[in-house]
């Protein structure tokens, strides 16, 4: 999580693209990898964040599968394994 280190033209739009997926992928942790969850707490939409995160590689199948683990799926409800 190191900043980019950035001189001369285009070092801005850098920096910032930095900053938000760093952003994304700490609201993310933060709510257990539910997406709308982090959406709501990024202020923007839920679509918007898949864009972002697509836009900033973040993976959602990854990030689903490790949000994914922890749940086991007994019907049309997702209940909690630990």
């Amino acid at each position: 999580m190191n900043a980019p280190h950035c001189d001369g033209a285009g070092a801005l739009a850098e920096v910032l693209a930095w900053v938000e997926k760093e952003m994304i992928i700490k609201a993310l942790k933060e709510t257990g990898y539910n997406v709308v969850h982090a959406a709501r707490l990024l202020g923007i939409t839920r679509t918007d964040l898949y864009k972002r995160m697509h836009r900033r590689g973040i993976n959602y199948d990854v990030v689903g599968r490790v949000h994914m683990r922890n749940y086991k799926n007994r019907g049309n409800k997702a209940w909690r394994t630990r």
